[in-house]
């Protein structure tokens, strides 16, 4: 999604710099940078206490089987939220990119847009017996919402903590 980031050529060449200036030793994993982000953000330990605090909020006063189908719920709209902004960038992403894409990309995009939303509906529904399936269908938006808004607030304070790093506050 570098076309869609303002200055994306200096922004994405900073994230980087700042990478290799707080971690000067450690070499991009292009394998599992995910893993490798959230363990230089968090410590060696910090994912595991990240992870294991889902599996507890998502395992309370369950049985298994409706535990993993909240966690695997869960954790597909986060895949399907990545899938949502690809698909809206030709419907309502840069003007001047919308203009250069041929009018059936948008069309198609909007199917992908209604696959997903769809998916999000599907997994609310507890296709193992739940005994309130109400309760479960707002726990999987509820721990998406949560996660993310985590994830947002983790990168504003490192935003800043980055910005003054460097001196700049557009970072």
């Amino acid at each position: 999604m570098a076309g869609e980031t303002r200055g994306a050529e200096r922004a994405i060449g900073r994230s980087v710099v700042s990478l290799h200036g707080v971690h000067p030793r450690t070499a991009i994993n292009y394998i599992a940078p995910i893993p490798q982000t959230l363990t230089l953000a968090f410590g060696e330990h910090g994912p595991a206490a990240l992870i294991a605090a889902m599996l507890v909020l998502g395992t309370a006063g369950v049985h298994a089987a409706v535990a993993f189908g909240l966690l695997n719920d869960a954790s597909s709209e986060f895949y399907a939220l990545a899938y949502l902004v690809m698909f809206l960038i030709p419907i309502c992403g840069d003007p001047i990119l919308r203009r250069r894409l041929p009018r059936a990309v948008a069309w198609i995009c909007g199917a992908g847009v209604v696959t997903i939303l769809f998916i999000f509906m599907l997994n609310a529904v507890p296709f193992v017996g739940e005994v309130r399936p109400g309760v479960f269908a707002a726990k999987v938006p509820g721990t998406t919402l949560l996660v993310n808004a985590i994830g947002w607030l983790f990168y504003r304070v490192r935003r800043g903590r980055a910005a003054t790093a460097f001196g700049d506050a557009s970072f």
